[in-house]
């Protein structure tokens, strides 16, 4: 970068140039800004990221002196890949449209999914009820109806079981020609063994799958707090779908590591990176322990995060990643395949941010959130719809969702140019700010022993709670305003629609259930649970296949839960104890 200076031509970071900036900035501050400061104060005292970052009224060259570009920013789809994986990013290929649904029965979210295929989406999954994939009861039992009532099934995702409900799910969606996802977090070893179980039911090959199993046991230790196993066990049953998908399923994406559950769980943005990759270096030096071969899985890993409204530093936070996730491959972990530097991530604008106060406001934060992901450079994209704060998504809601992608992609020529916020001054000093402070938490994880160590001694719950009370905080005293719930609230005259769910696909699903357990074959069930118990028992390896053929068998979610629960028990944080064995 070169510019004109008294006549003469300099370059911009020089030192030279840079001593003559912060003269000029010197004489700018004392002078324009504090006369026109006396006029109009600013709002407020301080300014800072949501992070807690300083911000300053201007950025210079002097805020970004110490950068190389070579080394720190460099070209698209090169080391160290902070402008993006690919050389050309959209001009070549627009991001992946990954649209994620789950309300009632199997046949109601079938309908929802086979809708979107029609319209272009072949990245696609469906969100679980969450009463049944935690649950080592199930629905037809009324101890169920007790814990979490049976009216609340198909809310909060798509009421599936067994093998029967997902041959319903998946009906007329051609398996080898989708992506399908799995977002269940340390239960995603049990319902990718449903999806693979189908695949082989439908004649597939499992070679020629695609999709994502977020498979990150350690998030749930994060603030995700559903009943959980020790993390030992949680990371080895990990790792086994990890070894079987680089055994059989090679295009499968088997560790999908949740940035986006840590900071919906309350931590800020380089707490957020920090954490992740540090959990994520946890998976690497155990796989290979686990005698998985390091230049074969760690391509496989993918990465899911979330954006919030802090649109800057958001979006410093993911180009931060990048970089930070290919130091740790190459220079740590001395992995010679390239495809390992590459931090491949899936963006989801954040359900936290969303409102149950003026929800329409929702459509307004989404696109923001969806044209940072975008500017970030994020290889596929699922936009939030805005009644998600109150109930399900109805087929309205979640038609515009995708619209907005649409409309990002075609009309705004975001798509046209790679990484445009490059050489800002501004964007590369948080990144770097996000950068040194995330590489801090990741040594200081390490320090403990690493994450599983971090996990017994209580961290990363402690940084959690203490995060979600400090954002709670500045929402109560106002220093962080909300429109509609705490600043510019009204009376709301427009209520949309919303989906309350249906008793009609309640009883479907229970009858289904009591079908498919009175016909199959209960020694066939027996001897599957069984197998599992002793993968399990045995250090883990080995759990991915028994799992399959749990699924094979009409095995339940809780049955298979259980059954895992009376070997290694369920972890509690408190006193680091583990209960009920």
């Amino acid at each position: 970068m070169k510019g004109v200076m008294n006549g003469k031509e300099k370059k911009v970071f020089s030192k030279e140039a840079l001593a003559n900036i912060t003269k000029k900035h010197g004489k700018w501050v004392k002078g324009p800004l504090a006369q026109w400061l006396v006029k109009v104060p600013e709002r407020k005292k301080g300014f800072h990221t949501e992070s807690g970052i300083p911000i300053k009224e201007i950025f210079t060259p002097k805020d970004i002196k110490e950068i190389d570009y070579i080394r720190d920013i460099g070209f698209p789809g090169e080391y160290p890949f902070t402008r993006g994986v690919n050389p050309s990013m959209y001009r070549s290929r627009p991001w992946s449209v990954r649209q994620i649904t789950g309300l009632g029965g199997p046949a109601e979210t079938n309908a929802r999914m086979r809708e979107q295929y029609a319209q272009g989406v072949t990245r696609m999954g469906g969100i679980l009820d969450c009463n049944i994939y935690a649950a080592y009861v199930d629905p037809d039992d009324p101890e169920f109806d007790h814990l979490y009532g049976i009216e609340s099934l198909g809310r909060t995702g798509y009421i599936a079981t067994n093998l029967r409900d997902y041959e319903e799910l998946y009906e007329g969606i051609p398996l080898d020609k989708v992506s399908v996802a799995s977002m269940l977090g340390h239960f995603s070893q049990r319902e990718t063994g449903m999806i693979f179980a189908l695949a082989k039911r439908q004649g597939i090959p499992l070679e020629k799958l695609n999709g994502i199993s977020q498979n990150d046991s350690m998030q749930l230790f994060n603030g995700n707090y559903y009943p959980a196993f020790p993390p030992e066990y949680e990371l080895t049953l990990a790792l086994d779908l990890v070894r079987f998908c680089s055994e059989h399923v090679p295009k499968w994406n088997c560790l999908s590591m949740a940035g986006y559950n840590r900071q919906e769980a309350g931590l800020n943005a380089y707490q957020e990176i920090g954490v992740t990759i540090a959990d994520a270096a946890t998976f690497i030096q155990e796989g290979i322990k686990f005698g998985i071969d390091a230049e074969k899985f760690v391509p496989m890993i993918s990465f899911h995060w979330g954006f919030t409204m802090d649109f800057f530093e958001q979006i410093a936070k993911l180009r931060a990643a990048r970089r930070m996730w290919a130091m740790l491959t190459r220079e740590r972990f001395r992995i010679k395949n390239p495809a390992a530097w590459k931090m491949r991530f899936y963006l989801e604008t954040s359900g936290s941010c969303l409102t149950a106060q003026q929800p329409y406001n929702n459509i307004i934060r989404v696109a923001i959130q969806a044209m940072g992901g975008v500017l970030a450079g994020a290889n596929a994209l699922h936009t939030a719809s805005f009644d998600e704060a109150l109930c399900a998504p109805t087929d309205f809601s979640a038609q515009l969702s995708l619209r907005t992608q649409q409309i990002i992609e075609h009309e705004t020529g975001l798509a046209d140019v790679v990484d445009p916020l490059a050489g800002s001054y501004y964007v590369e000093y948080l990144t770097n700010a996000i950068e040194k402070r995330a590489w801090e938490y990741v040594d200081k994880i390490v320090e403990m022993g690493g994450s599983i160590a971090a996990i017994r001694k209580g961290f990363f719950f402690r940084e959690t709670q203490q995060a979600c009370l400090d954002i709670q905080n500045q929402v109560e005293n106002g220093d962080k305003v909300i429109v509609g719930v705490n600043r510019f609230q009204d009376e709301e005259k427009i209520k949309p629609s919303l989906y309350r769910g249906s008793k009609e696909a309640i009883t479907q699903a229970l009858a289904r259930l009591q079908q498919v357990k009175k016909n199959r074959d209960h020694e066939k069930v027996s001897a599957a649970l069984h197998r599992l118990q002793e993968r399990v028992r045995e250090g883990g390896r080995g759990s991915m296949e028994a799992t399959i053929a749990c699924c094979e068998a009409y095995c339940t979610f809780a049955e298979m839960n259980r059954a895992v629960k009376e070997i290694c028990g369920v972890y509690s944080l408190a006193g680091d104890s583990i209960l009920s064995r």
